[in-house]
């Protein structure tokens, strides 16, 4: 990329209570900007003038078209000169070279300006671009916001077309439906089993050695990610939780994501003394209100090399960061994006937070790890994921639209050549551990798996290519897959009174020796299911749990529940957030009596 820039500034305009036979470095001190203020470390060294901003017009159609939400995060404001060609003012020498696009029908000047007031101006006339942007700032084909105009209407047919078949013919519609249930259950079985063969042969490898503070000193810019909605004691317990990791606070950005209208935070941010290296994002009202579209708004302002998300409950290890700059710094530059480990503090508060453990220490000690080794699609977690930058505004953020931006994130990935690899670092959250909280968020997952599948598959066979053969087999397995599983799930529980002789409908119609299939398939899928528990859970810290293993089934129960639920959001309100409720136990897993807060 090259710029062609004027030679004269002749029609630049300093400050008017200063004259403009003033020299740079003498305006900076009259401006009373002090030693820390941006510009004072670039007057004299650069050799740019610098404009004062309220004498030119912006170019708002360059503005357009260079795109507001870049040139805010470039600190570039592109003003008309009055002889004609445009002025670049750039909050550093440099930052005009962030752009991608620049003008081409007449000559560029670049100079200097205080950034806070190009950022100010920015947010105050661009306001509802930003937010334009941030809800659409995937292409129409990458993401899931015109999923009422298509797929549900197709959904409508097919659901009139079931019912129909319903009143027709029962019998026909529940052998169908059982069918349905057993393909489900057969990729069901194939995960856990690429699953187990992803044990088997890591354990057969020669361990490396952790990468954590002994590694090469690389110190990149993280900027951390925190999205935050009626959270009510924010700052005890995040703030302090972020600040006690180890990092140096120079190469640290925490940006504190607040919507508009979210009082209830902003009174708790209010009343706290963020460190230096904190920053509030206020996040406009728009058409949707969810995290997706929040991070997006906030890439605008985002500096650093990394980008760190967090919810409003983790507890990350303090040598977290650390790891992620060691393990980036020799990854492969088509390992975009790092997932850490999640478990629970209040993991004994109950049977289902005892449950919902065992099956995240599955999930993540077993499950993501064969993914990543095998070269799969990895759904990945909505906290404790750090990616690069460059990538990520490469592929245009997040679907702001999407329930389950993480795990559609992860798809988007590897269906452009990037893959994920596995952080040697746990965070800690609270467990989701009371009935209708869980069904809500695990609903909310499943209909994000379900919209991210349909989305993916408007164009199957570039899905294909895109994913190859046994990218597209998993991601199948996966998304269609789960979802199948918890919403057909009781039909297969008509199978269990088989093993002890017990006749079933479908055995009458069914070829010789397919209740016998039908039977092996229960046998092995139990025997997989209570194997990766276990394997799971081998840690010292989880064995004390695999006693409650056997309450996992009345546990997955829930699942059905949650999936048709999340059928019927689908197709009433596809962009729906279910807010996950959080606050009932303390950091040391006792239980509060008065809630904290939701996050």
């Amino acid at each position: 990329m090259s710029y062609q820039f004027s030679g004269g500034f002749e029609d630049l305009r300093f400050p008017n209570r200063l004259g403009s036979n003033k020299r740079p470095k003498r305006l900076a001190v009259c401006q009373d900007w002090g030693i820390d203020h941006p510009l004072t470390r670039y007057v004299g060294k650069s050799g740019l003038p610098i404009v004062d901003l309220d004498t030119y017009d912006l170019d708002h159609s360059l503005l357009v078209r260079l795109g507001a939400d870049r040139c805010l995060n470039a600190r570039v404001l592109p003003l008309r000169r009055p002889a004609g060609g445009t002025i670049l003012a750039c909050g550093e020498p440099d930052a005009h070279r962030m752009l991608k696009t620049w003008p081409d029908d007449g000559s560029v000047s670049v100079a200097l300006a205080d950034p806070v007031i190009i950022e100010e101006t920015i947010l105050k006339t661009y306001e509802r671009e930003l937010v334009r942007i941030a809800e659409e700032k995937r292409e129409p084909s990458e993401s899931c916001r015109n999923m009422r105009k298509v797929h549900v209407v197709w959904l409508m047919i097919v659901l009139a077309g079931v019912l129909g078949s319903i009143a027709l013919a029962p019998e026909a519609v529940f052998l169908c439906a059982t069918g349905v249930a057993l393909l489900g259950l057969g990729a069901s079985c194939v995960l856990k089993f690429i699953a187990l063969c992803g044990f088997v042969r890591h354990s057969q490898t020669i361990p490396r050695k952790p990468l954590g503070a002994n590694a090469p000193r690389i110190t990149p810019k993280i900027t951390i990610l925190l999205p935050l909605l009626n959270e009510e004691r924010v700052a005890e317990d995040l703030i302090g939780s972020i600040e006690a990791l180890h990092y140096p606070r120079q190469f640290l950005e925490v940006l504190v994501l607040v919507e508009a209208k979210d009082a209830l935070t902003k009174v708790a941010l209010e009343r706290t003394m963020l460190p230096k290296h904190f920053r509030v994002i206020e996040v406009p009202v728009g058409r949707i209100k969810t995290k997706p579209r929040a991070m997006n708004y906030a890439l605008a302002f985002a500096t650093g090399d990394i980008v760190g998300i967090y919810d409003a409950e983790d507890q990350p290890e303090h040598d977290q960061l650390l790891k992620v700059a060691a393990q980036f710094a020799v990854a492969p530059a088509h390992v975009a994006c790092l997932q850490g480990r999640l478990d629970y503090f209040n993991a004994d508060a109950n049977i289902m937070a005892r449950c919902f453990t065992l099956d995240y220490a599955s999930w993540f000690r077993l499950f993501l790890p064969a993914l990543v080794l095998f070269d799969l699609p990895v759904p990945l977690g909505g906290t404790t994921l750090f990616i690069r930058r460059s990538v990520l505004e490469k592929l245009r953020g997040w679907d702001a639209h999407n329930v389950t931006e993480d795990a559609e994130l992860g798809m988007h990935l590897y269906r452009n050549g990037y893959r994920v690899g596995l952080l040697d670092s746990t965070t800690f959250e609270e467990a989701n551990c009371r009935v209708l909280p869980w069904i809500k968020q695990r609903s909310r997952w499943l209909k994000g798996y379900f919209i991210t599948w349909l989305m993916h598959m408007r164009h199957p066979r570039k899905c294909l290519y895109d994913m190859g053969i046994k990218g597209f087999v998993v991601f199948q397995l996966l998304m269609p897959g789960t979802v199948i599983s918890c919403a057909f799930a009781p039909l297969l529980w008509l199978f269990y009174p088989g093993l002890a002789g017990l006749d079933h409908p479908i055995f009458r119609v069914a070829p010789d020796g397919f209740d016998q299939a039908i039977i092996g398939l229960l046998l092995t899928a139990t025997l997989l299911t209570i194997i990766t528990f276990v394997l799971g859970s081998l840690s010292k810290k989880h064995r004390h749990l695999l006693p409650w293993s056997p309450f996992l089934n009345l546990y997955f129960l829930l699942a059905t529940f949650a999936m048709w639920t999340a059928l019927w959001e689908t197709l009433r309100k596809p962009h729906h957030w279910h807010k996950t409720e959080h606050g009932f136990f303390d950091a040391n897993g006792r239980f509060l009596k008065t809630r904290r807060r939701h996050s």
